[in-house]
């Protein structure tokens, strides 16, 4: 299971692409968009707010680039939820 892990994250890497994790900070019903933003403070928005919530995380697929501020997310997941006080990205 490893050796496939590890060929899975270097064909990932070899495409140019990289995963993130991020919270849910604004979701907006009427655009129907999603933005999340990861520990470091960069933000990105998708469509397909579907279940989303403030407060929930997700797992992504970025493209990444020489210049984070083109990058596109690829592919996300729903990845959890928080129910606690506080904001864990502060």
């Amino acid at each position: 299971m490893k050796t496939v892990l590890t060929w899975i994250i270097a064909l990932i890497a070899s495409l140019g692409l990289s995963p993130i994790t991020a919270r849910v900070i604004k979701t907006n019903r009427t655009t129907d968009t999603v933005t999340v933003q990861m520990a470091n403070g960069f933000q990105y928005a998708f469509s397909g707010c579907s279940d989303y919530c403030v407060g929930d995380y997700v797992s992504a697929i970025e493209n990444g680039t020489e210049d984070v501020r083109d990058d596109i997310i690829v592919s996300v997941h729903y990845s959890g939820y928080a129910d606690y006080a506080g904001n864990p990205l502060e």
